[in-house]
């Protein structure tokens, strides 16, 4: 998988916005972890991680539990979600941060809760705007709904179906497929 993440790293753009979808436990915030360390060392900079499920000392212990990353460990700051109460917010993060590389959000469903925001693609809008205003991609996790457990997802199988995938420059899925051998 490391192959694969090296080549996806070498083609994201400054501005890009990307939608990394999955169900729980498929590894969406490994993987994103994962890209944006790849992005990040290329550059000698650093990542900004909005977390807003679990408490950051959680999601350190977590990351270098599974993670055997020095540069992630190194150069990872993870924000809890709890503190930001707008997208304004995390363009204060951005502004006060010195040589951030690329950002994640985990997940899109918790900040819509969180800033009251009824439409996911006004969230994706906002946040592509960002991403071109800071020149910093920006990688916001979602989930799927819960008949994509065990099957290669689609758009259709979105948290919220109405999500305009014109928006963000890649979605990419998480998955784990299951097969089944039945033997008598």
């Amino acid at each position: 998988m490391n192959k694969e993440i090296n080549e996806l790293a070498k083609t994201i753009n400054s501005n890009d916005l990307i939608l990394v979808a999955g169900r729980t436990y498929t590894g969406k915030t490994f993987f994103s972890l994962k890209l944006a360390s790849e992005i990040a060392s290329e550059n000698n900079k650093k990542i900004l991680f909005f977390n807003f499920e679990s408490s950051p000392e959680f999601l350190y212990s977590r990351i270098k539990e599974r993670l055997n990353d020095s540069y992630l460990n190194e150069n990872l700051n993870i924000i809890n979600g709890l503190d930001t109460k707008s997208m304004n917010d995390i363009k204060k993060f951005l502004e006060e941060s010195k040589d951030i590389d690329i950002v994640i959000i985990d997940y899109i469903e918790l900040l819509e809760i969180r800033f009251n925001i009824q439409e996911s693609n006004d969230v994706l809008r906002e946040l592509k705007s960002i991403a071109v205003e800071y020149n910093v991609p920006i990688i916001i996790l979602s989930q799927l709904r819960k008949e994509a457990d065990g099957i290669k997802p689609t758009l259709e199988h979105l948290q919220n179906v109405s999500i305009d995938a014109n928006i963000p420059d890649r979605i990419i899925f998480t998955y784990i497929e299951y097969s089944f051998n039945v033997s008598k």
